[in-house]
C-alpha cells in the first residue's frame, strides 16, 4: 500500500518497514528506528530490488535497535510496569492504606502507604519520592566526597535534566541531577568526584581527565558504564 503525505514524498512499505521515498533533492539512504518502528529514507528513484538487498544486509543491526528502543521504553514506564530502580536494583511497587503517607524501602520491595486516597498519581507520587530521598542522599555524599578528595563546593541544588547527570559552575554550585538515585552507588560517586573536579578545571581537557584520575583510579570504567547504560535511565520521567 503507498500512501501519498504530499508531492514531496511518498510512503510505502516492504518487508514490514516503511519506506519513505523523498522528490527532493536527496541523495543518501537512511535506515532509522523511529518510535519503535524500523524506517528507510531514500530518494523517490531507488529501486525496490535495491532496498530489499538493503534491508537484508541489515536485518541484525535493525534488530538490535529495536531490541534497544524496546529497553528504553521499559525504563521511561518503569512504574507502570510495577517497579522502580533504586541504587540500580528493581524493586516491586506494593502498595497498601493506611493513617498517614510512608515509603519503606524492604528488600526488593517499596512499600507505599497511601492514606485512603481513592485517585492519585502513583507516578507523581513515586518521582516525588526519589527527589526527597535525593536531597538527602546527594547532599550526604557529596560533603563526604568533597572532604575524601580535598575540593571545596559552594552549594548543591538538585536538578531534573534528561541530557547530563550534573554541572558545575566556576563559582563552585554544583547541580545534580535526582535520577543519579537509579544508578549504582559507585557510578554516583564517579559523577559527584567528576563535579567536584570541574571546580579546579572548568572543561575536559587531558588535565582535567588527570585530576580526575587522581582522585578516582576507576573512573574510566565507571564512565564507560555510564555510556552504555546512563542513557535509559536518564531519560525516565
Amino acid at each position: 500500500m503507498i500512501y501519498f503525505n504530499n508531492l514531496k514524498k511518498k510512503t510505502e512499505f516492504l518487508e514490514n518497514i516503511r519506506i519513505i521515498r523523498t522528490f527532493k533533492r536527496f541523495k543518501t539512504i537512511t535506515i532509522r528506528v523511529k518510535k519503535g518502528e524500523p524506517e528507510i529514507l531514500c530518494p523517490h528513484f531507488t529501486s525496490k530490488s535495491f532496498l530489499q538487498r538493503l534491508i537484508k544486509k541489515r536485518t541484525g543491526w535493525i534488530k538490535n535497535k529495536m531490541r534497544e528502543y524496546s529497553e528504553l521504553e521499559e525504563e521511561i514506564n518503569q512504574i507502570d510496569n510495577g517497579y522502580v530502580k533504586v541504587w540500580d536494583r528493581d524493586l516491586k511497587l506494593i502498595y497498601k492504606n493506611g493513617k498517614r503517607q510512608n515509603f519503606e524501602l524492604k528488600r526488593d520491595r517499596l512499600v507505599i502507604t497511601l492514606n485512603g486516597q481513592k485517585e492519585i498519581d502513583k507516578k507523581r507520587l513515586i518521582r516525588d519520592w526519589l527527589k526527597s530521598e535525593a536531597e538527602k542522599y546527594l547532599k550526604k555524599r557529596l560533603l563526604f566526597l568533597s572532604k575524601k578528595v580535598d575540593i571545596d563546593f559552594n552549594t548543591l541544588k538538585i536538578k531534573s535534566y534528561i541530557s547530563r547527570w550534573g554541572s558545575c559552575s566556576n563559582r563552585g554550585e554544583i547541580c545534580l541531577n535526582w535520577k543519579l538515585m537509579m544508578l549504582p552507588k559507585e557510578i554516583i560517586d564517579y559523577v559527584i568526584i567528576h563535579e567536584l573536579v570541574h571546580i579546579l578545571v572548568p572543561n575536559h581537557s587531558k588535565k582535567f581527565w588527570n585530576k580526575v584520575s587522581e582522585k578516582d583510579r576507576t573512573f574510566q570504567e565507571k564512565r564507560e558504564w555510564l555510556r552504555k547504560n546512563g542513557m535509559k535511565i536518564i531519560q525516565f520521567r
